[in-house]
């Protein structure tokens, strides 16, 4: 589904609507993947906002436009609108830290 995502969260901390970055424009994919492939080593359903880059003049290579969050869940919401809350992976440090974080999705429809 075409989606505008506005991230809600940065580092884990709730963003003031004020602070709120611009919103990004893609596909949003919410999709489960076994044990196997996880390196959770449990299935996992990710949620993803996938697109291309402005420099890909040919779209030939899907990427994630933001972090995927894990484990997302459905939160009430607006009319017309989804909220998204998961898991968002951090790596630095040397390490890997899980950080809340949340989707507000727009859905656009267009007309083809």
């Amino acid at each position: 589904m075409l989606c505008e995502v506005i991230l809600c969260r940065k580092d884990g901390r709730r963003l003031r609507r004020s602070e709120w970055p611009a919103p990004v424009v893609g596909q949003l994919v919410i999709d489960d993947t076994d044990a196997k492939h996880s390196a959770f080593n449990r299935n996992l359903r990710a949620a993803k906002l996938l697109g291309y880059r402005d420099s890909d003049r040919y779209r030939t290579s899907e990427i994630n436009l933001v972090p995927p969050i894990f484990d997302p869940v459905l939160l009430a919401a607006p009319r017309g609108l989804l909220v998204l809350r998961g898991v968002e992976l951090d790596p630095r440090d040397g390490g890997v830290y899980e950080l809340e974080q949340v989707w507000l999705c727009s859905p656009k429809w267009r007309a083809d």
